[in-house]
């Protein structure tokens, strides 16, 4: 994923922003939808804040849990990606919605997919 194509939104303009993301990923195709259900949310979670730090804003609800929103917004081609995840919950919630389909949702989706499998294929390269 190149960093200057994705940028991540704050305060009132994330929310705006977020709006605009009506699409799940998961419906998008099946492709994607089975890429989708193979990530680990805990480790989506951890990807999230290392790439791009604390979440664009939090949603606090009466039961005390938390859903932590990140809004990722693209100029070229545009795009809006909200990724949300609720922490607290068991099991994690992890949920994914975009503006539209193209390629700054394709290269976001594969950042995330190689992240996986480079956690998963970690060990034996030490080995």
């Amino acid at each position: 994923m190149r960093p200057e194509r994705i940028h991540l939104l704050r305060g009132a303009s994330a929310r705006r922003m977020a709006e605009k993301a009506r699409v799940p990923l998961g419906t998008i195709s099946p492709l994607l939808r089975s890429m989708y259900y193979q990530w680990d949310s805990e480790y989506c979670l951890q990807l999230m804040l290392a790439r791009f730090g604390e979440p664009s804003y939090r949603l606090r609800f009466r039961d005390k849990s938390e859903a932590w929103t990140w809004v990722l917004w693209s100029r070229r081609p545009e795009n809006v990606i909200v990724v949300e995840i609720w922490p607290q919950n068991l099991p994690q919630g992890f949920y994914l919605h975009c503006r539209n389909w193209n390629s700054v949702v394709v290269e976001f989706c594969l950042w995330l997919t190689r992240g996986h499998l480079h956690r998963q294929l970690y060990p034996a390269w030490e080995g």
